[in-house]
């Protein structure tokens, strides 16, 4: 019987080595996998990095650029406002107190051409945004408005913007 008692514990103790190898093998790959996934971490943490300087500097360019283009609506003598495809007006690029507007700029933004102009104007005005959203071009139109007690003749070209809204 001691002879059985022996045999099973020294059965016991090979498996008693042979789990503390596996189990010093599977801390190996433990240890091996949480350094890739860290050597992993660190390369996102540096692209992100990179991308996160990206888009500050594309950032600061598109404020510059924006200036700029401000400034230059600024210093333009020519009335440019931005409708939507319903002739609402969204913003106007120019002076809020250019001598031409027909009515004060608070009272145009955010109105339709129809609250604003007389309806024969704001049928050609909306007509011309239509028709240069559907064909993707410019529109050249002319048509004249009573301004401080005389009659102002504009010559204006409605451009298309790409998120279906106008320039006038």
């Amino acid at each position: 019987m001691s002879d059985d008692l022996q045999a099973r514990n020294r059965e016991l103790e090979q498996q008693l080595r042979q789990c503390q190898q596996e189990l010093q093998q599977a801390k190996a790959a433990q240890q091996l996998a949480e350094s890739r996934l860290a050597a992993e971490r660190q390369q996102f943490e540096r692209s992100l990095q990179h991308s996160e300087a990206k888009c500050q500097q594309v950032e600061a360019a598109l404020c510059i650029a924006n200036d700029e283009m401000q400034a230059l609506f600024t210093a333009m003598d020519d009335l440019v406002l931005v409708r939507d495809a319903e002739g609402r007006c969204l913003k106007i690029l120019t002076s809020k107190n250019h001598p031409l507007l027909y009515q004060p700029a608070d009272f145009i933004i955010g109105r339709t051409l129809h609250e604003v102009f007389p309806q024969d104007r704001a049928d050609l005005i909306w007509n011309s945004i239509q028709q240069a959203l559907t064909q993707g071009q410019p529109v050249k139109i002319e048509y004249s408005l009573p301004i401080q007690g005389e009659e102002i003749w504009f010559d204006t070209t409605i451009s298309p913007l790409p998120i279906a809204s106008a320039i006038k």
